[in-house]
């Protein structure tokens, strides 16, 4: 079992960094024209940025979070080590690829709105990179409560 000052470590280090992807993502749309930040240059055509951002962030997220009583209910009643291990293994795994597929697609919804719509696309990354920076700030203050 992890030690309680293990699981607030873990939980202010969720939060720093809800923190600052919001605070990252906010700079982005501040010091960008939108000219530079809504279309792809030209020649250069291989996607990077916010969705494989979105990707490890919700990868992360998967790591953290209450999952723990979830986990360890069923594992509880296993009789055997190795299935034991192979549940917690497959529900981690299962949970990891699951967060970063949404937000992998959550951030390719972005993208796609911003192409159609520059400013509905700037609109969508403010409102994004605002919520970012509240939860990452409250999840802070409630890992250390």
């Amino acid at each position: 079992e992890l030690s309680a000052s293990l699981v607030s470590a873990l939980e202010l280090a969720v939060g720093a960094m809800l923190l600052a992807i919001g605070v990252w993502t906010l700079s982005g749309l501040v010091h960008r024209p939108s000219s530079v930040t809504d279309r792809p240059a030209q020649g250069h055509s291989h996607p990077h940025g916010p969705r494989q951002g979105s990707a490890w962030v919700g990868a992360a997220h998967g790591l953290a979070g209450t999952a723990g009583v979830v986990t360890l209910l069923p594992v509880a009643f296993i009789s055997s080590p190795w299935l034991a291990g192979g549940y917690l293994l497959a529900f981690g795994l299962g949970t990891v690829v699951s967060m970063g597929l949404y937000a992998l697609v959550a951030g390719l919804l972005f993208h796609r709105a911003g192409m159609r719509s520059p400013a509905l696309g700037k609109g969508l990354r403010l409102i994004a990179s605002l919520a970012s920076i509240c939860v990452g700030v409250l999840w802070m203050v409630a890992a250390v409560d």
